[in-house]
């Protein structure tokens, strides 16, 4: 093949790839105008006198808001869900780098009352961001589903062995019917992918034109899921401590709060 038809051929090729991408964007993107177009009420953190974890935020000047997003991305126009979020704002605004949403992990480890900490852990590269703390949909201080677990659990691997998939298998069965007695009509939606899905509704909402994401553990796989479901609009990335498929089991914890100081420990 000759250099002319070769570049000609590169063109095509890139012009196409191009178009793709914008034609998923919008079409993942149909009838969620109202959504990406929200208006922000950023707002005091402490929700009561006993809220310590808000009140602790708001001593550090995080600035809190809840986000409106679809419960069901298939039907926009139906019911809503909020998803809530903490931002420290950039201290670098020369070099600013726009937001930079992090997830610890879990999966749904609550992560608002940490955002000082990634403030403090990320150091002269986290200035140049707005540091995003997400609670996932139904976690922490998101609309929430009770689904009666007795403690929390951190679900890896499970395994190449029938005896360790057989204990995943059972284990997984017992949280579902926990769940379904309860709140078997949101259940199917507690997924990655919305969460994904609601992390571009927060980017748009911000006014942003790209997100970047620094996940940890379960967090690496969200990371992931949005990179490949918005490509576009993916910035600056850290996926970390992805799971061993190697290392089967459940690691378990008698509430959230050790969950979170544990995956904020990795």
């Amino acid at each position: 093949m000759n250099r002319p038809r070769r570049r000609t051929l590169l063109v095509a090729v890139l012009a196409t790839t191009a178009g793709l991408a914008a034609y998923a964007g919008t079409t993942q993107d149909a009838g969620l105008a109202p959504y990406h177009h929200q208006h922000v009420n950023w707002k005091s953190c402490q929700r009561g006198a006993d809220d310590t974890d808000g009140r602790a935020l708001d001593e550090t000047g995080v600035q809190c808001a809840d986000i409106r997003v679809p419960l069901d991305y298939r039907r926009p126009r139906g019911r809503t869900i909020t998803v809530a979020i903490a931002r420290s704002k950039a201290t670098d605004t020369a070099h600013y780098a726009g937001p930079l949403i992090f997830n610890l992990g879990g999966p749904a480890n609550p992560v608002l009352s940490t955002v000082p900490l990634a403030r403090e852990g990320l150091g002269a590269t986290g200035a140049k961001f707005d540091i995003i703390g997400m609670d996932i949909r139904f976690s922490g201080r998101s609309t929430p589903i009770d689904c009666g677990w007795p403690a929390s659990w951190l679900p890896r691997s499970a395994g190449a062995g029938r005896e360790s998939f057989n204990r995943m298998v059972t284990l997984s069965k017992d949280l579902t019917r926990r769940c379904a007695r309860t709140n078997a009509d949101v259940l199917p939606y507690a997924s990655t992918a919305n969460a994904a899905r609601d992390m571009d509704v927060i980017r748009a909402a911000l006014g942003a034109p790209e997100l970047s994401i620094l996940g940890y553990s379960q967090g690496s796989y969200l990371g992931a899921q949005y990179m490949q479901r918005f490509p576009q609009r993916a910035g600056r990335m850290v996926l970390d401590s992805a799971i061993d498929p190697d290392h089967p089991g459940v690691t378990s914890f008698p509430d959230r709060t050790m969950a979170v100081r544990r995956e904020a420990a990795l």
